[in-house]
C-alpha cells in the first residue's frame, strides 16, 4: 500500500486583495479579507447596509463623518496621518471622532461658521483662537498614528 502525498495549499491571497492599501475602501477590503468575513457581515457589524460596504470599498462613496470612528475601530488602526499643524490636526481629530462642524465650535467656544471656514482654508484662526484649539486637541489626546499593517497577512482559503 502506497501512502498519499500531501503538500500544503499555498497562501494566495484572492483577486482584488489589496497587499497595500492606500484609500480607506482598499483599507476596509484587507481588513475584511483578512477576517474572511463577506460584505454583509461587515455591514451588520457597521450598522450599515451591504451596498454601503460595496460602495466604500469601491471609492464610490465615502463614509460619513458620524461612521469614521466605526470604521477605525473596526480597522485597528487610523488609516491616514496625523497633520502636525493645528488646523490639520483639528480635522483629523473631526474624522476620527466623528464630530460635527457644530461640535468643534461649541468645544471651541465659536459658531459652526468659523470652525467651517477654519478648515476650508477660507480663513485663518487668530492666535487666541490656535491657543483654543491647541487646549482642545490636548483634551482630546490624539494618538500618534499606528504604523499600519505592512506585511500580507491574508491566508486562508481563497
Amino acid at each position: 500500500m502506497y501512502g498519499s502525498l500531501t503538500f500544503p495549499r499555498p497562501c494566495v491571497p484572492p483577486s482584488g486583495y489589496p497587499a497595500h492599501p492606500r484609500s480607506l475602501g482598499e483599507h476596509l477590503r484587507k481588513r475584511r479579507l483578512d477576517l474572511g468575513l463577506f460584505q454583509n457581515q461587515v455591514a451588520n457589524q457597521l450598522g450599515v447596509d451591504e451596498m454601503t460596504v460595496v460602495y466604500w470599498e469601491k471609492a464610490r462613496i465615502k463614509p460619513s463623518v458620524r461612521q469614521l470612528p466605526k470604521l477605525v475601530t473596526f480597522l485597528g488602526y487610523v488609516p491616514f496621518e496625523c497633520p502636525p499643524d493645528p488646523l490639520g490636526r483639528l480635522r483629523y481629530c473631526k474624522l476620527i471622532h466623528g464630530l460635527s462642524y457644530g461640535d468643534l465650535a461649541r468645544a471651541l467656544g465659536t459658531d459652526d461658521s468659523v470652525v467651517t471656514g477654519w478648515l476650508a482654508w477660507k480663513h485663518r484662526p487668530s492666535p487666541r483662537s490656535v491657543e483654543r484649539i491647541d487646549a482642545f486637541l490636548r483634551t482630546k489626546a490624539l494618538p500618534a498614528p499606528p504604523a499600519q499593517p505592512t506585511a500580507d497577512s491574508w491566508c486562508g482559503d481563497p
